[in-house]
């Protein structure tokens, strides 16, 4: 965007987009459906579109190698980012995935059960942290995490 000046429009299919992200020239976006569809970021032209999840993908992060998806079925879901080959799912949240953020290898991830969870590379345990108190359950919608 140069300016607030809309430079160009994405579709999906007429199907309502929850989440974009853009990383080296391609735009991913989830939507509704599940799917994740990967765009130029110039011309705006499909490259290709994948169905992730179950439900509504509501958050996406990529970097070099992996692109990472969370979805209102409360999984997260690792993918190739060359190949879009499902690398790797996990189910480490009661409610469905808001935010990922990827931090030196570490995988971030915060959702509607009031949970922030790290994942360390490589491993297939973490730790999570509660925002608030069992009763309360803040809804964490967004997170931004600066180092580990």
């Amino acid at each position: 965007l140069h300016r607030g000046v809309a430079v160009n429009t994405f579709y999906n299919d007429m199907v309502a987009v929850h989440c974009v992200r853009e990383h080296a020239g391609t735009v991913y976006a989830g939507d509704e459906c599940g799917s994740i569809t990967a765009s130029d970021a110039r011309t705006g032209q499909t490259s290709s579109t994948i169905h992730a999840h179950s439900q509504p993908v509501l958050c996406v992060f990529a970097d070099e190698k992996l692109l990472y998806t969370g979805s209102h079925d409360c999984s997260i879901r690792v993918f190739d980012i060359r190949t879009l080959k499902c690398l790797k799912k996990y189910k480490v949240h009661s409610g469905p995935v808001t935010a990922l953020q990827v931090v030196e290898g570490t995988v971030f991830s915060s959702s509607w059960d009031g949970s922030v969870f790290s994942m360390p590379p490589d491993s297939g345990e973490g730790k999570r942290r509660t925002m608030g108190t069992e009763a309360e359950s803040p809804s964490v919608l967004e997170m931004q995490v600066v180092g580990t």
